[in-house]
């Protein structure tokens, strides 16, 4: 039953970093490797041990609220440490090392524990457990998710219409460029259409709630704990958010769903690893969470019909990233394997350009 606890670790890891800081320069290095060790064995299609028994359902319960816990902890050891960075020589260099840290290390934690538990909140049926999804995304700075992910996403993947579905031939740049600002207008879109329907009045508007307590987050930080704070809060948040988007542009790259169809195990990329499944809470048996959005992340299970990729989320999130043609490359190999290119009419793998626009794809 040890594996259930393993969300913990990268939670656990920052929250040692955050309670030590500020550092030495020459310690940070220290901190960062152990985050490579995911990413490595991902490299390796590592799938160490994996167990015959779920994680019972109250117990998966109590893990998202130790990371919520963590996550809230962690935010205000963040903005604590952020207070005590020096900006003259030497100490500029200290500071420095740390904002690297803040950008791999917390960043991350920010998606894991932050972003992913959200997202496994606002599934849930209950008020409080939305509520309080909704709240982690708040500080996340993308509480508009909540609506969209819900009601635009869900509804809507695999279809051109649905931003947060990548298109084929399409890179992580452009598709970042293109997603995150469409996001946010479907789900505006979204909330007017409810607030229009059920003639409700304009402070029930879901996503200018969100926008408002963000806004008033941020002056806060900025009041409270000063500049340096707000921009280390800032950071993590924006991290955050780009490593939720490098995995939406993973989990549905390439991949088109006809007209009427409903979500089906090839219309999501699947992966077993060990680290991808059991440190992030389920994501990589996403198209398992396609068919059934209410099942619990630990009831989850890889469906032998979703295209697989050779590595796991991590090492897969580092090639999107850094060397996002070979992503691509290997995506289309395997959808050759299974025969999906015709149906997600395959454009060949495109440079970003920022004249450029997308490459039309055949009906």
């Amino acid at each position: 039953m040890l594996h259930a606890f393993a969300p913990l670790l990268i939670p656990l890891w920052t929250t040692g970093f955050l309670s030590t800081g500020p550092h030495a320069w020459w310690t940070v290095p220290a901190w960062l490797l152990p985050m490579a060790l995911p990413v490595l064995a991902d490299r390796c299609n590592w799938r160490g041990w994996h167990p015959g028994r779920p994680v019972p359902h109250p117990l998966a319960y109590v893990i998202l609220g130790l990371l919520a816990g963590l996550f809230v902890i962690n935010t205000g050891l963040l903005l604590q440490m952020a207070g005590q960075w020096r900006w003259h020589w030497p100490g500029i260099c200290h500071t420095l090392a740390d904002l690297l840290a803040v950008k791999f290390l917390v960043g991350s934690n920010a998606a894991l524990s932050g972003i992913l538990v959200a997202h496994e909140l606002i599934h849930r049926p209950g008020r409080f457990a939305r509520t309080l999804g909704r709240s982690l995304l708040i500080l996340c700075l993308y509480e508009h998710f909540f609506t969209e992910h819900l009601r635009g996403h869900h509804r809507r993947v695999g279809r051109p219409d649905d931003p947060a579905t990548a298109r084929p031939g399409e890179s992580y740049r452009r598709f970042w460029r293109r997603s995150v600002p469409a996001q946010f207008r479907s789900a505006w879109r979204l909330e007017s259409r409810r607030l229009y329907r059920h003639g409700l009045p304009w402070w029930h508007h879901r996503v200018l709630q969100g926008i408002l307590a963000e806004v008033s987050l941020l002056f806060a930080i900025g009041m409270v704990f000063g500049a340096a704070a707000l921009s280390a809060f800032a950071l993590q948040a924006l991290m955050a958010v780009r490593n939720l988007e490098a995995i939406n542009y993973l989990q549905h790259w390439g991949l088109t769903r006809r007209p009427g169809e409903s979500p089906q195990a090839h219309h999501a990329w699947g992966t077993d690893t060990w680290c991808s499944t059991h440190l992030i809470l389920g994501l990589a048996h996403h198209a398992h969470h396609h068919q059934a959005p209410g099942i619990p992340y630990a009831a989850l299970s890889a469906l032998p019909e979703s295209p697989r990729l050779p590595y796991g989320y991590f090492f897969l999130v580092f090639l999107i990233t850094y060397r996002n043609e070979r992503f691509q490359a290997l995506a289309l190999q395997e959808l050759q394997r299974r025969g999906l290119v015709a149906q997600a009419n395959a454009a060949p793998v495109i440079r970003y350009s920022p004249k450029a626009s997308p490459a039309p794809t055949k009906a």
